[in-house]
C-alpha cells in the first residue's frame, strides 16, 4: 500500500527500513496507558 501512496522510492525489502523508527520509539517515554491495547491483544492471542 505504501508503494501506491508514494510513487517514488524503493519498496521495503527488509525490517532494517524501520530501524531508525524503532530506535526513536524506544527512546521516547510513553505513559502505561499507551500500551494497554497491545497488552489486551497479546492476551487474546494467548487465549485463542
Amino acid at each position: 500500500m505504501s508503494l501506491l501512496d508514494r510513487q517514488t522510492g524503493e519498496p521495503v525489502h527488509s525490517l532494517r527500513y524501520f530501524a531508525s523508527l524503532l530506535r526513536e520509539v524506544r527512546a521516547e517515554s510513553f505513559p502505561d496507558l499507551s500500551w494497554q491495547p497491545f497488552e489486551f491483544s497479546r492476551r487474546c492471542e494467548r487465549l485463542g
